[in-house]
């Protein structure tokens, strides 16, 4: 995912960076320029959050008191989990 993630925001920067000399010579048809530079960088985005992983859930005194009693058994058997591969 890190490799997507350069390349597209390598592209975005190209597409921004052709954006001038198009619009120069082009005029309208910079806009090709910047929904590429547009589509790239939603792209980048898009790959930045795919290649997160997802934070464990935290007690809270918002929760309920069932709530936070089930997210401390859950972490409890992610940290047997993690014991036993150990």
């Amino acid at each position: 995912m890190k490799i997507l993630r350069i390349a597209c925001c390598i592209l975005s920067c190209l597409c921004l960076a052709a954006l001038v000399p198009i619009a120069i010579f082009f005029e309208w048809w910079c806009l090709l320029c910047v929904l590429g530079a547009l589509v790239f960088g939603g792209l980048m985005f898009l790959f930045i959050r795919l290649g997160e992983p997802k934070p464990a859930p935290r007690t809270d005194f918002m929760k309920t008191d069932e709530e936070n009693a089930e997210i401390l058994k859950e972490r409890e058997k992610r940290e047997q989990n993690s014991d036993d591969r150990k």
